[in-house]
């Protein structure tokens, strides 16, 4: 099963940030999913998307791991500047998406509490770099929680 959902962004950006949310066949009421996993596609911050880069990988994931999985479409470098000039970075949108899933993914989710990200080439390095700007925010909003129990960066 896929849902798309709009975020709204968490940081000083008005933009909204959209993301893909995987959710296994086998447990259409989410009733016994083991948490949610995050994933940020790769493409060299030039193109991709998790509708037809990585579906079936994320589908793969929810099914496997019994996890619902949030993919975030991030700004791609093309995209990074609108048409008023507005610079959107696509380190807060995953950003964003961490927030979303620790403050209200689960319990919209129905999952357990329990997180895991993965990343791909240019994702890891947004996932590694949006994990480092929770760490040392400043914003009032929590950094990062015990939580996340494994990230997998290739």
């Amino acid at each position: 099963r896929i849902r798309k959902r709009k975020l709204a962004s968490s940081s000083s950006s008005s933009r909204e940030v959209d993301v893909t949310i995987y959710l296994p066949k086998s447990d259409p009421n989410n009733t016994k999913l083991n948490g949610i996993c995050l994933h940020v596609h790769g493409g060299g911050w030039i193109w991709g998307d998790s509708q037809y880069q990585v579906a079936h990988r994320c589908l793969e994931m929810t099914e496997s791991m019994n996890v619902a999985v949030v993919s975030v479409e991030y700004s791609l470098a093309s995209t990074i500047c609108n048409d008023n000039g507005q610079i959107f970075d696509p380190v807060d949108e995953v950003v964003t998406a961490l927030d979303w899933i620790e403050n209200i993914g689960a319990d919209e989710l129905n999952t357990k509490s329990v997180y895991v990200a993965s990343g791909e080439s240019s994702g890891a390095q947004l996932l590694l770099l949006a994990m480092l700007k929770r760490r040392d925010r400043t914003d009032g909003m929590p950094s990062l929680t015990s939580s996340w129990k494994c990230l997998n960066l290739v």
